[in-house]
């Protein structure tokens, strides 16, 4: 599937847990994204990031990375873009595979359940906390909002 596609496709969550992909947009996300080792499958780039410093230098560091970096129109990069106001970058990534078992095994370890939290930005907070608190994983109960929904 092209990069373009994939992106856009991804604004669902069904696409999601399909293909056990995310998107990350947004300038400081992707360079956070890039900052956790997580597998990047690609990255779409509109003709805006490449207008100042900081998005050319994320774009050198993409590449340097070998991430397939996908120029597009500032209209098909809204089309993928699930913003009011893109930023002009966004990276598909792997969602990463965490097993029960393997958080079980830590000598010490913090899990954080949700249930029925229905709010992505709450969703958000929590999850922020969570990780400033030494969370080791998060568990999202049905009923809850997608973890890798782009506005959690």
């Amino acid at each position: 599937m092209k990069l373009l596609t994939l992106a856009r496709d991804l604004k669902r969550r069904k696409a999601r847990e399909k293909h056990s992909l995310f998107v990350a947009e947004g300038a400081r996300s992707v360079e956070e994204l890039l900052k956790s080792g997580l597998p990047v499958e690609g990255a779409l780039v509109s003709p805006a990031l490449q207008q100042t410093p900081r998005g050319n230098a994320l774009i050198k560091e993409l590449g340097k990375r070998g991430v397939e970096t996908l120029d597009v129109s500032e209209a098909d990069f809204s089309s993928a873009a699930d913003t009011d106001s893109p930023q002009g970058v966004l990276a598909v990534a792997r969602v990463p595979q965490q097993n029960l078992d393997t958080v079980l095994k830590l000598e010490m370890f913090r899990i954080v359940v949700l249930d029925g939290v229905q709010d992505p930005g709450n969703v958000g907070t929590i999850l922020r906390t969570a990780a400033a608190l030494g969370a080791a994983a998060t568990i999202a109960l049905p009923g809850t909002v997608d973890l890798w929904n782009a506005k959690v």
